[in-house]
Order: C-alpha cells, then sequence, then structure tokens
C-alpha cells in the first residue's frame, strides 16, 4: 500500500533520497528526484500540506544552489500560499 507507484510512503522515501544527495552536493542527480517527489504529492498531499511545503521549499534550496533563482522563488511563494491556505 505505501510503497505503491505514487503513493505517499514513495513519496517520503524519494523526497529523502533527493535531501541526501543534494547534502552530498550531487545537485544534478538530486533534483529530478525532488521534481517525481513533488509530483506524488501534488497527487496525495490530501488535508496535510505539511510533506507539500517542506518538499516545495527543499527544491527550491536546490534550485537557489544551482543559481535558478526565479524558479526558487515561484516555488517558496507556492508553498507560502499552502501554508496560509491552511
Amino acid at each position: 500500500k505505501y510503497l505503491l507507484p505514487g503513493s505517499a510512503g514513495i513519496a517520503t522515501t524519494l523526497y529523502a533520497l533527493a535531501g541526501t544527495l543534494r547534502d552530498q552536493g550531487r545537485l544534478r542527480e538530486a533534483e529530478p528526484i525532488y521534481r517525481r517527489a513533488l509530483e506524488i504529492r501534488e497527487k496525495t498531499s490530501g488535508t496535510d500540506p505539511g510533506p507539500m511545503v517542506e518538499t516545495l521549499h527543499d527544491y527550491a534550496a536546490l534550485l537557489r544552489r544551482t543559481g535558478r533563482k526565479a524558479e526558487a522563488v515561484r516555488l517558496d511563494a507556492r508553498a507560502t500560499q499552502l501554508q496560509r491556505a491552511n
């Protein structure tokens, strides 16, 4: 149940892996994993925005480290909007 493709459990695992890769400086490898975790969390977040907000902020941090500030600002703004809505 928790490790089905597209499940919240997979999103959590991918999120953790992306964070580890980011911390190791392996930014190119981490980015598509953050993106996939975000896609899954968009579909499975339900009423708790916490995991989605966390993923958006951390993905934004990665984008800032790669010089993509405009993209990072959009993700952070989206996270802030989710936080305010709940």
